[in-house]
C-alpha cells in the first residue's frame, strides 16, 4: 500500500475513535493508547504521502512522465547515510556482497557530497511503451540522449544529467522506472 492509501485508511478510523470518546460510551483502559498509536500512524502516514506527492511535483517539473500506477518509497540522502551507517560488519554466508565489497558501499555511501536525487515509479505500461516515449523530443523537455540502451536512457542539459532506467516485472508484472537526477536545477 501507499502512504495515501495507509492514511486514507488510518484517518477515518482516528476520527471515529476520537467521536467514541467524545460520546455517552465509556472509555475502556486501552481507549488512550490506542487513540494516540492511531493519531501518530495517521500523522506519520500523512507525512509520507504529502512528501511523496511533493517529490513527484519536483520530478514533473524535470521531466514530462508517462502513465504510472504509483510511486514507490525512496530514502532521503540522511537516511541512505543512516542505513549505510546500519550495514553490518559481519556479512552473512551466500550473500552476494563480500565483507569487502559491503565496507567499500558503506564508505562511499557515507563520504560522498551528493547521492543525487532519485524516484521509483511503477507502472502498468511495457518496457517498450516506456522507452518510445522518452524517444519522443517533446516528452524530454530539452534534456538530450547522450546514452540509450533497451533499459536506459542517460540524458544531459546544461550541467545537469538525468538517467532513466526501466526494469521489467518489479515486483508484479508492471515495470519500474528509476530516476536518478544528479543537477543543478534546485531539485532535491
Amino acid at each position: 500500500m501507499t502512504p495515501a492509501e495507509l492514511f486514507m485508511l488510518f484517518l477515518p478510523a482516528t476520527v471515529v475513535l476520537l467521536a467514541l470518546g467524545r460520546s455517552s460510551w465509556r472509555p475502556r483502559f486501552y481507549y488512550w493508547p490506542l487513540l494516540a498509536a492511531f493519531a501518530f500512524l495517521t500523522v506519520l502516514t500523512g507525512y509520507f504521502a504529502w512528501r511523496n506527492h511533493e517529490s513527484i511535483r519536483q520530478l514533473k517539473v524535470l521531466i514530462e512522465l508517462p502513465p504510472f500506477d504509483k510511486s514507490v518509497y525512496v530514502p532521503r540522502r540522511a537516511e541512505i547515510r543512516t542505513i549505510a551507517r546500519l550495514i553490518p560488519a559481519n556479512v552473512p554466508p551466500n550473500f552476494p556482497m563480500s565483507r569487502q565489497e559491503m565496507e567499500q558501499v558503506k564508505k562511499e555511501v557515507a563520504s560522498a557530497e551528493d547521492l543525487g536525487t532519485f524516484w521509483i515509479l511503477e507502472s502498468k505500461i511495457s518496457l517498450d511503451a516506456i522507452r518510445d516515449f522518452y524517444e519522443k523530443e517533446n516528452h524530454r523537455r530539452g534534456w538530450e540522449i547522450t546514452e540509450q540502451s533497451r533499459i536506459h536512457f542517460l540524458l544531459k542539459r546544461e550541467n545537469s544529467t538525468l538517467e532513466i532506467f526501466f526494469i521489467d516485472d518489479f515486483p508484479r508484472p508492471n515495470t519500474a522506472i528509476v530516476y536518478i537526477f544528479d543537477g543543478s536545477s534546485g531539485v532535491h
